[in-house]
């Protein structure tokens, strides 16, 4: 057991440990939604899964509506790829990437990879702030609010608590998506 203190309180926590491995089902449910090979798989079939899953990204964030209603509703698209089980399979399999560099290595190209697709949706998703110079910065935040809201899944799975709180944050993250914005 490691020993931590905070001031006026110590508390017991279990030595580090390796993560459990993840199932195969949950690494090959990973693999297909984020369109990276398995062993085996050819470079075609591959670039084929990244294709489709980002067309039909593309064709619900064209669905979406326009006016005002259009930021909030591209958030609540964030959202829900962030509050979804692929989301909590991802979360393992970087947990276990801390322990292992294979893993590490193949996720790193993964995450940057899906940062840019991020990226490259929502210029789509709100094509009337995309060009403004904290563009970047503003899809950032608004990944990671949903990213640490989804955490609350991993210790409270079923609970309403992160919709809640998403609602909450989503109306902030609108205020400042549309400041200096004409729409």
């Amino acid at each position: 057991m490691a020993h931590y203190s905070s001031g006026h309180r110590q508390l017991r926590l279990p030595q580090h440990r390796p993560a459990k491995r993840l199932s195969a089902r949950a690494r090959t449910a990973f693999r297909r939604e984020a369109g990276t090979s398995r062993p085996g798989d050819g470079a075609d079939r591959q670039h084929r899964r990244r294709r489709r899953r980002s067309a039909e990204q593309t064709g619900a964030a064209d669905a979406l509506p326009t006016g005002r209603e259009r930021v909030a509703a591209g958030l609540d698209f964030i959202w829900s790829n962030y509050a979804s089980p692929l989301y909590q399979a991802a979360l393992d399999l970087w947990t276990d990437a801390r322990t292992d560099e294979e893993l590490r290595a193949a996720l790193v190209g993964v995450e940057r990879e899906l940062d840019r697709q991020t990226l490259e949706l929502a210029r789509r998703l709100f094509p009337d702030q995309a060009g403004r110079a904290d563009f970047e910065r503003l899809v950032e935040m608004a990944a990671a609010t949903a990213r640490g809201l989804a955490l609350l899944d991993t210790l409270h799975p079923g609970d309403d608590r992160n919709s809640k709180q998403w609602e909450f944050c989503r109306a902030r993250l609108v205020q400042l998506f549309e400041q200096g914005t004409n729409g």
